[in-house]
């Protein structure tokens, strides 16, 4: 939870009501609404008294028609990962994204993480894939291929 409103671009008041108590719990819906500029996400707060709060809305912007590029520096620290054996065992990408995140000297999105791991799960690449992906409680977890 710590990290999702810098995931998301918006500040933890927008995320969790202020008025939170212990036993409540904030239930992040899949609900979103895809248009040509952004996408609307929204969530509600479930009380422990049974009540639950309106719907909180927030949206990104949705950038069309680009492809996104692979950040060289990255891909080469995730490549390295793989390689040293990270992978060897069910990795989901909060814990990679949040390990990297760590670095200084690095500087990345979210979404350059996704297309790093998506360029070494490609099927097409001259070379054989080496992730696998699978999805474990809505959460992606990758694994060496053949592990």
């Amino acid at each position: 939870m710590d990290i999702l409103p810098s995931i998301l671009q918006i500040s933890i008041q927008n995320l969790v009501p202020n008025d939170l108590k212990p036993g409540e719990e904030v239930i992040l819906h899949a609900s979103k609404k895809i248009s040509a500029t952004k996408i609307v996400y929204k969530h509600r707060v479930h009380f422990a008294d049974g009540t639950k709060s309106a719907e909180i809305i927030w949206s990104k912007k949705s950038i069309k028609g680009e492809r996104k590029q692979v950040n060289e520096a990255l891909h080469a620290i995730v490549l390295a990962l793989c390689q040293e054996g990270y992978f060897d065992g069910d990795r989901n990408a909060l814990e990679l994204f949040l390990k990297l995140k760590n670095k200084k000297e690095l500087s990345f999105t979210p979404a350059d993480l996704q297309k790093s791991l998506a360029v070494l799960m490609n099927k097409k690449r001259q070379e054989a894939p080496l992730l696998t992906c699978k999805t474990e409680n809505a959460r992606y977890i990758y694994t060496k291929t053949g592990s």
